[in-house]
Protein backbone atom coordinates (compact mmCIF):
# COMPACT_ATOMS: atom_id res chain seq x y z
CA UNK A 1 0.00 0.00 0.00
CA UNK A 2 1.16 3.48 -0.60
CA UNK A 3 1.32 5.67 1.97
CA UNK A 4 1.14 9.86 1.29
CA UNK A 5 1.71 11.33 4.65
CA UNK A 6 4.00 9.74 6.70
CA UNK A 7 4.80 10.58 10.02
CA UNK A 8 7.46 9.64 12.63
CA UNK A 9 6.28 10.17 16.13
CA UNK A 10 6.79 8.41 19.80
CA UNK A 11 3.09 7.81 20.78
CA UNK A 12 2.79 5.37 23.05
CA UNK A 13 1.92 2.06 22.63
CA UNK A 14 2.56 2.23 18.80
CA UNK A 15 4.78 1.28 16.13
CA UNK A 16 5.75 4.93 15.98
CA UNK A 17 5.06 5.49 12.37
CA UNK A 18 1.55 6.38 10.57
CA UNK A 19 -0.31 7.83 7.62
CA UNK A 20 -1.42 10.94 8.72
CA UNK A 21 -4.81 9.47 7.35
CA UNK A 22 -4.84 5.98 7.82
CA UNK A 23 -3.27 5.86 10.74
CA UNK A 24 -0.34 3.12 12.01
CA UNK A 25 1.79 1.19 9.81
CA UNK A 26 3.53 -1.86 10.69
CA UNK A 27 7.34 -1.61 10.00
CA UNK A 28 6.61 -4.68 7.36
CA UNK A 29 4.52 -2.92 5.36
CA UNK A 30 7.14 -0.14 4.19
CA UNK A 31 9.99 -2.97 4.59
CA UNK A 32 12.64 -1.18 6.30
CA UNK A 33 15.94 -2.53 7.21
CA UNK A 34 15.97 -4.61 10.23
CA UNK A 35 18.63 -2.47 11.80
CA UNK A 36 16.76 0.66 11.18
CA UNK A 37 13.78 -0.98 13.24
CA UNK A 38 16.31 -2.41 15.73
CA UNK A 39 17.57 1.45 16.44
CA UNK A 40 14.00 3.39 16.13
CA UNK A 41 12.46 0.93 18.66
CA UNK A 42 15.41 1.72 20.56
CA UNK A 43 14.39 5.47 20.05
CA UNK A 44 10.96 4.80 20.66
CA UNK A 45 11.46 3.20 24.02
CA UNK A 46 13.63 6.02 25.43
CA UNK A 47 11.33 8.56 24.31
CA UNK A 48 8.31 6.97 26.14
CA UNK A 49 10.35 5.82 29.35
CA UNK A 50 10.95 10.07 29.30
CA UNK A 51 7.59 10.86 29.19
CA UNK A 52 7.30 8.53 32.58
CA UNK A 53 10.32 10.49 34.39
CA UNK A 54 9.38 13.65 32.87
CA UNK A 55 7.81 15.39 35.96
CA UNK A 56 10.39 14.83 37.90
CA UNK A 57 13.44 16.58 36.36
CA UNK A 58 14.18 20.21 36.19
CA UNK A 59 13.30 22.32 33.00
CA UNK A 60 17.20 22.27 32.01
CA UNK A 61 17.23 18.87 32.59
CA UNK A 62 13.63 18.32 30.41
CA UNK A 63 14.48 20.72 27.87
CA UNK A 64 17.67 18.84 27.00
CA UNK A 65 16.14 15.39 27.29
CA UNK A 66 13.96 16.48 24.07
CA UNK A 67 16.49 18.01 21.86
CA UNK A 68 18.20 14.81 22.11
CA UNK A 69 15.22 12.72 21.64
CA UNK A 70 13.50 15.33 18.83
CA UNK A 71 16.96 15.16 16.80
CA UNK A 72 16.91 11.53 16.96
CA UNK A 73 13.28 11.51 15.85
CA UNK A 74 14.02 14.22 13.06
CA UNK A 75 17.13 12.18 11.77
CA UNK A 76 14.68 8.92 11.65
CA UNK A 77 12.48 10.94 9.89
CA UNK A 78 15.01 12.01 7.25
CA UNK A 79 16.02 8.29 6.48
CA UNK A 80 13.06 7.02 6.33
CA UNK A 81 11.85 9.61 3.40
CA UNK A 82 15.06 7.94 1.51
CA UNK A 83 14.10 4.13 2.62
CA UNK A 84 10.76 4.84 0.84
CA UNK A 85 11.10 4.58 -2.71
CA UNK A 86 7.43 5.85 -3.59
CA UNK A 87 7.29 9.45 -2.86
CA UNK A 88 5.95 9.82 0.66
CA UNK A 89 5.54 13.10 2.38
CA UNK A 90 7.40 12.51 5.59
CA UNK A 91 7.17 14.49 8.92
CA UNK A 92 7.94 14.48 12.44
CA UNK A 93 6.14 15.21 15.38
CA UNK A 94 7.36 15.83 18.97
CA UNK A 95 5.48 14.32 21.46
CA UNK A 96 7.27 16.61 24.30
CA UNK A 97 6.46 19.68 22.15
CA UNK A 98 2.98 18.83 21.22
CA UNK A 99 3.91 20.05 17.22
CA UNK A 100 5.41 19.16 14.18
CA UNK A 101 8.88 19.59 12.98
CA UNK A 102 10.20 20.25 9.61
CA UNK A 103 11.81 17.22 8.22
Amino acid sequence: MKYKYIIVDAEMNTTGIRDEYLGEIEYSELNLPVEFIKIFCEWLSAYNQFNFIKAHLSKEDKDTNIKILDDAGLSFAKELKLLIPNGSKVSYYSDALQCKLTV
